[in-house]
């Protein structure tokens, strides 16, 4: 693979599609450059704009559906404007590893306060972010573990937090889903959104999880799971398989768990690994984008920052409401994304952007302008759309009408 090859497919799968920007920074920086670069943005990545703020309760039904809806317009535009692709990437990464809806917790703030937690500690140790998630409001109510007597252990959050969120299925069993249900009684959400120790409520003596036995802390325990070995194997695959969309090596799957242990899952660590590796570019699978990053890419293209409350319900049609995962087990992805249904949603996405564009958009502009539409639409998107599948005949077409071609060429559904 090419130098400016290996460059275009890691910002394709590092980020939301490649604008031609990205492609001459990392043409400058060079391959391994622009990787630690990339890697040292995540981590010291700060948000420009905050999401909305809560502004009644709960109980006050359409200001919280008014209020879900600005959140999502923020974390898309925060997504279509960032300058850190990967930490937004990798914020999606572990809303749908951690699967929280609104439609259960219903209140904005503990869901938007979820996404914060991400987003500060999504490069970071796994540890801590496991830690950090067994306490966060809006999983506890999520999973019935706010409100959890000792006398009567609810056990969502621990059978949860070992099949879904650490070693998966098959490498526990029932007892071990008993015992850690005993370390999450005890605790309460207080009307601001913040998760208390009810000592009353809480089992007070031994366990034994997984082998680990004594008393201990929920957040103790969590801490093991982190960096238990299946944990760790599990991990690196699903981080390999986002990012690469292939199966895992087992030569690699190996060595990166161990890595994962002895750093207690440190991502960005595990990153630089993966991105580094020649596997990386010889995976011979195709990463099929889900809605809302088709359309973060199309954003990011365009500039368009034109997204408003009513496109929350284009992408409840689109089936990948931000912030309203239709289970635990979060969205579907990859080919259950390809259906003539996902199809016309997207172009009816692409077509959302195209028509509200001004004449004078620069896209509309230089495809009036240039003398071969389909490198100008080759060159604006940084290489991923490919000049050779779109028709030949592009100069028949309006400006408008050869963007929208190129936008819902398949190209742009692929990363």
């Amino acid at each position: 693979m090419q130098p400016q090859d290996k460059i275009d497919h890691f910002l394709r799968r590092t980020g939301f599609g490649v604008t031609s920007e990205e492609r001459r920074l990392g043409r400058n920086l060079g391959y391994e450059t622009l990787v630690e670069r990339t890697l040292q943005n995540a981590l010291s990545y700060r948000l420009q704009k905050r999401p909305p703020m809560t502004v009644a309760p709960a109980l006050v039904v359409p200001v919280t559906l008014v209020t879900f809806g600005q959140g999502v317009g923020w974390w898309f535009n925060t997504m279509a404007q960032t300058a850190s692709p990967l930490s937004e990437r990798m914020t999606m990464f572990w809303h749908r590893h951690f699967a929280t809806s609104g439609s259960k917790v219903f209140r904005p703030g503990w869901m938007f306060a979820q996404n914060q937690t991400f987003r500060r500690n999504g490069m970071g140790s796994f540890a801590d972010l496991l830690q950090a998630m067994v306490s966060d409001p809006a999983l506890l109510s999520w999973l019935d573990a706010h409100n959890n007597p000792a006398d009567n252990p609810n056990e969502n959050l621990a059978r949860e937090l070992l099949e879904l969120f650490t070693l998966g299925r098959g490498s526990y069993i029932e007892s071990d889903v008993k015992q850690l249900a005993k370390l999450t009684t005890g605790r309460r959400v207080a009307f601001g959104g913040r998760a208390v120790e009810a000592p009353e409520d809480a089992y007070q003596g031994p366990v034994s999880v997984l082998g680990y036995k004594g008393q201990f802390g929920l957040k103790e325990m969590a801490a093991k799971l982190a960096v238990h070995p299946a944990t760790a194997r599990r991990s690196v695959e699903l981080l390999w398989e986002d990012f690469a969309a292939c199966p895992l090596p087992d030569r690699l799957a190996t060595r990166w768990s161990r890595l994962w242990t002895e750093t207690r899952g440190n991502v960005a660590i595990i990153l630089r690994e993966m991105f580094l590796s020649e596997e990386f570019f010889t995976a011979p699978f195709q990463r099929v984008c889900s809605p809302v990053e088709y359309w973060v890419s199309c954003a990011r293209l365009l500039k368009w920052d034109k997204f408003s409350l009513e496109d929350s319900g284009a992408l409840n049609k689109a089936g990948e409401l931000l912030f309203f995962p239709p289970s635990v087990k979060g969205w579907d992805l990859g080919e259950a994304l390809i259906h003539p249904a996902a199809m016309q949603i997207r172009l009816e996405i692409a077509d959302t952007i195209v028509a509200s564009l001004n004449d004078r958009h620069f896209a509309l502009q230089g495809l009036d302008r240039t003398p071969d539409r389909g490198r100008y639409l080759e060159h604006l998107s940084g290489g991923q759309i490919k000049a050779t599948t779109l028709p030949g005949d592009l100069d028949r077409f309006s400006p408008r009408e050869a963007l929208l071609l190129g936008l819902s060429s398949p190209d742009m559904w692929m990363s």
